[in-house]
């Protein structure tokens, strides 16, 4: 079907094809079904608050690692509907290949790192999150046979070095794309799906980001209380 940010027909629900979601944006349907199971019946705003309240409250919150990571670089703006991305001075964006299209931001917060505050600039693939979190929740990584996961939880938290020094980003025998980075070198063949290969700076949108909101939220003093809250000065 032609892309508008909706699902195609691999989208299942179980092991059968989710028919009732058609046409429907994934990141709402995602929402929705949290929602039905939980019995915070939370919305999306407040929803990140709730949860790290609620694990504090419940004795949680000491041993539980927190993850919020993209699938994607930004869409630039002005490249459908109302984006505002923006990966420059990555080259590329969303649906591409170049950096700026598979290069994502993530926040990694747990009191189980031990070298924590900092920026980590390792190379991570994101098949590396499976054998990653199973292993700090205390499994033996060692019963995932034939997978292309790496357990990366020492070099997480204690700033190592990465165990990754190769990453399959792409082979499409469709479009013709393919990507693939050894070290410090990156090759790349074909035209990205929306032919967006350039740079994209910034649309120069005004506006500030609001500490205070971040401190005064709920998941920021509940984090705060357990004097894990990063100095802001």
């Amino acid at each position: 079907m032609e892309f508008d940010g909706t699902w195609d027909y691999d989208f299942r629900q179980g092991f059968q094809v989710g028919h009732e979601y058609f046409g429907k944006y994934a990141t709402d349907i995602y929402t929705e079904e949290v929602e039905k199971e939980s019995p915070l019946k939370i919305g999306r705003p407040k929803s990140v608050g709730k949860v790290i309240s609620s694990l504090y409250i419940h004795g949680l919150l000491n041993n539980t690692v927190v993850v919020f990571t993209t699938d994607n670089g930004g869409l630039p703006a002005g490249m459908g509907n109302k984006n505002a991305g923006s990966n420059y001075p990555l080259r590329g964006g969303k649906m591409t290949l170049w950096e700026g299209g598979t290069r994502g931001a993530a926040v990694l917060w747990s009191p189980l790192i031990e070298k924590k505050s900092r920026v980590a600039s390792q190379t991570m693939h994101i098949v590396d999150w499976l054998p990653t979190l199973y292993n700090v929740a205390g499994g033996n990584v060692s019963v995932f046979q034939g997978i292309d996961g790496i357990n990366q939880w020492e070099t997480l938290s204690k700033d190592g070095e990465s165990l990754r020094n190769t990453v399959v980003y792409n082979i499409d025998d469709v479009k013709g794309t393919a990507a693939i980075a050894v070290d410090g070198w990156k090759l790349i063949t074909g035209i990205s799906f929306l032919k967006k290969d350039g740079w994209y700076e910034p649309d120069g949108r005004e506006g500030s980001y609001d500490t205070e909101l971040l401190l005064n939220s709920l998941a920021g003093k509940t984090i705060a209380s357990l004097n894990l809250m990063p100095s802001m000065h």
